[in-house]
């Protein structure tokens, strides 16, 4: 499942309507799981982790969070895809 995000322009695109899911895994997850498993006893032969399952729409309100964006409400159907186009507030 593709999905585009262009800060610079405040595009996001989106496969579907973006209610698809994906597990997203942050760099302190890896962290922990690999500062856990070296306490292991025994390493089994295949050790499994996986991070938060999160849909592309709330990815983008996060995106909206950080980046401080504020989206604009609509959504434009191209081949089974939803391009949602956002602008920037203005800081202040």
């Amino acid at each position: 499942m593709p999905v585009r995000v262009d800060v610079s322009r405040g595009e996001v695109e989106l496969p579907g309507e973006g209610t698809g899911r994906q597990v997203y895994t942050t760099a302190e997850d890896t962290g922990m799981f690999v500062a856990e498993a070296t306490q292991l006893d025994v390493w089994p032969e295949q050790l499994d982790m996986a991070g938060d399952e999160i849909s592309f729409n709330n990815v983008v309100r996060v995106a909206e969070r950080v980046i401080n964006w504020k989206e604009i409400r609509y959504h434009i159907q191209v081949e089974g895809r939803a391009s949602c186009y956002y602008e920037r507030r203005e800081n202040g």
